[in-house]
């Protein structure tokens, strides 16, 4: 990410609190949601503006900044998959403005092997599968 655009992190745990601090030191303007307290501390402290997210889209509609890149990091075990992209289908980004993270635990356990892209995915848990 190499422009200055503004990016929100959607579900801002260990992976996006690290590039938030990464992008924001970088001076790129950054949001994170998480849903406590102490989470969105943590966001804060790594230069980005914290925004309180528990499922209300409306949210979405007060945001610190106009989102041109979103990086997506909220489980589907949330609940919000068709709601949430119908939400963010509003804001108009070119797919390749859009990122999601998923999970390793998509590719099952290979016992320490090394696991790549094109690694058929095994997922063992609904969890996993939910991700894939």
């Amino acid at each position: 990410m190499s422009d200055r655009s503004p990016v929100l992190i959607l579900g801002c745990g260990f992976f996006g609190q690290a590039l938030a601090q990464k992008l924001a030191f970088k001076g790129v303007p950054v949001a994170g949601t998480a849903r406590g307290e102490p989470q969105l501390g943590i966001i804060r402290t790594r230069g980005a503006s914290a925004v309180r997210f528990e499922g209300d889209l409306g949210v979405l509609d007060r945001l610190p900044l106009k989102v041109a890149r979103l990086v997506m990091s909220i489980p589907p075990e949330a609940g919000l998959d068709e709601a949430l992209v119908a939400k963010v289908a509003t804001w108009g980004l070119a797919p390749g403005k859009i990122v999601y993270i998923s999970s390793t635990s998509v590719y099952g356990d290979h016992g320490g092997a090394e696991v790549i892209e094109s690694t058929p995915p095994a997922p063992a848990t609904d969890k996993a599968k939910a991700r894939l």
